[in-house]
């Protein structure tokens, strides 16, 4: 039986010149398309020109529209470049703590990330698996520390989750620490107090890995952090869904073909 992926977060229409293509949430779906299963993608999106062309990408992955909501406005928006920085980011149709949403549902996929600008919804959702259903595996990124400050409670919130991905600037500014490798080491000396079980940081020179048994570390050349991000965080929900290994969710984040 296939594995069932949910996702709750922001799609951004990212730039790149000459083509839209669905970023963040919207990018971590296809990702997750391309590792098999069945993807659920609770988001919004504008019904300006840039989220038609975002939506129809994601209908031709066969990421079904009806859990995406248009609404009149513009869509979240970025110019992305060739070195994954970005610029003129409009912050458009945004997931609210207001919107509806079928949490039982949602929690009850295999794996479920969270990608969020909006944090008193990200808030929400991490304190719900307590009353809800605790065997729910959620990850979270730290994608929305690119746009707004750092709340104080910032790491006690996503310690809520059973994974972290976010690129060495993410980790940094949620931590106050001056590197991803401090930063983790920091986390992984609160691990024995939280959910969490795994943290991952995306950095120039690869992917770093604490988990409660082990550290990995794998090199990449040339690595393009923010546009990794995407990658690394459907590799997480693959191998929280399949129980794997933190160093195979690695690989798989490297070369999808990996995954079995």
């Amino acid at each position: 039986m296939s594995k069932r992926y949910a996702i709750i977060g922001d799609i951004v229409a990212e730039d790149f010149g000459e083509s839209i293509h669905p970023g963040a949430a919207g990018a971590i779906a296809l990702s997750l398309r391309d590792l098999g299963g069945e993807v659920t993608l609770r988001s919004c999106i504008g019904d300006d020109d840039a989220g038609t062309e975002v939506l129809q990408h994601l209908k031709a992955a066969r990421i079904h529209p009806k859990n995406i909501d248009v609404i009149e406005g513009n869509t979240c928006a970025l110019v992305r470049h060739e070195d994954g920085s970005f610029t003129d980011w409009q912050q458009g149709a945004l997931m609210t703590k207001g919107g509806v949403m079928d949490i039982y549902a949602l929690f009850g996929h295999d794996a479920l990330v969270l990608d969020l600008l909006d944090q008193s919804l990200r808030h929400f959702l991490t304190d719900l698996p307590a009353h809800t259903d605790g065997t729910v595996r959620m990850a979270t990124t730290l994608r929305h520390l690119d746009h707004i400050p750092a709340q104080a409670n910032e790491l006690e919130i996503a310690m809520r989750c059973d994974t972290i991905i976010g690129t060495e600037e993410q980790y940094t500014k949620m931590t106050g620490l001056p590197s991803a490798s401090e930063a983790l080491g920091e986390i992984f000396a609160q691990m024995p107090f939280a959910a969490l079980r795994a943290a991952i940081a995306i950095t120039p020179d690869g992917l770093q890995c604490v988990a409660r048994d082990s550290r990995i570390i794998k090199p990449v050349q040339d690595a393009i952090p923010n546009l990794l991000a995407p990658r690394v965080a459907a590799a997480v929900a693959w191998g929280m869904a399949h129980h794997a290994d933190w160093d195979v969710v690695l690989n798989v984040a490297l070369d999808a073909d990996t995954a079995q």
